[in-house]
């Protein structure tokens, strides 16, 4: 790469353009890690923040460049700069790997030793998610770094809870749709075969019936 030849030659100054140049005609991940990467080396940390900014600017949903951004902020000990850097990428439409940045979050805050910080994170991510990864995690930040078993049966507790009412959530709307089913072919029977009567005048339509009678019974019941 041409800055990286730049920079052997120890012009610095014409690196920084080159890469600058790169970005304002084709910005891509790569050419923003590498400009950072070398700001980092020479350790310039305004510059750095400069380009997260311009690079969160281009690709907001990146969730690895906020977390890097947010890490760099916590290893110059800027936790209110990180903890808002976090902030504002949870609060983000389009994440392309949330769970990453949430535990990024999480692992600050417990680093920092921030335990109801973190327990609150945790709550959050539980009202936009019910995946089982995050309850095990929830019980065992609870049952190690925080030291409270009971609190950590608990949150197993809630996992087992919400995990039965999804199921049941779920074979609902596996009735419903079946219900749908039964419904749309009945009234197309109905209609074509010009059904006045009993709908056991039609074997298909017979079979409908009991059929969505035995859904109910095995979805609901079973």
């Amino acid at each position: 790469m041409f800055a990286h030849f730049e920079v052997r030659r120890k012009d610095l100054s014409a690196a920084r353009r080159i890469l600058g140049q790169a970005i304002g005609r084709c910005p891509k991940d790569q050419i923003f890690k590498q400009y950072i990467q070398l700001e980092l080396n020479l350790v310039n940390v305004d510059r750095c923040r400069t380009l997260y900014g311009k690079y969160l600017q281009w690709a907001p949903h990146n969730c690895l460049a906020w977390t890097r951004y947010a890490q760099l902020e916590a290893s110059v000990n800027e936790h209110s700069r990180a903890r808002s850097l976090y902030e504002l990428a949870v609060n983000q439409q389009l994440l392309d790997m949330p769970e990453l940045l949430w535990k990024s979050y999480i692992d600050f805050e417990i680093a920092l030793g921030e335990h109801e910080r973190a327990r609150v994170l945790y709550e959050r991510l539980l009202e936009r998610t019910a995946h089982v990864k995050v309850f095990i995690s929830f019980a065992q930040f609870e049952a190690t770094t925080a030291g409270d078993a009971e609190t950590a049966r608990g949150v197993f507790d809630r996992a087992c809870v919400r995990g039965r009412w999804c199921g049941i959530l779920f074979a609902c709307c596996v009735v419903v749709a079946r219900v749908c089913v039964c419904a749309a072919v009945g009234c197309l029977l109905w209609r074509r075969g010009g059904l006045v009567c009993a709908p056991t005048n039609h074997p298909l339509l017979l079979f409908c019936f009991f059929y969505l009678a035995f859904c109910l019974v095995s979805e609901v019941g079973g």
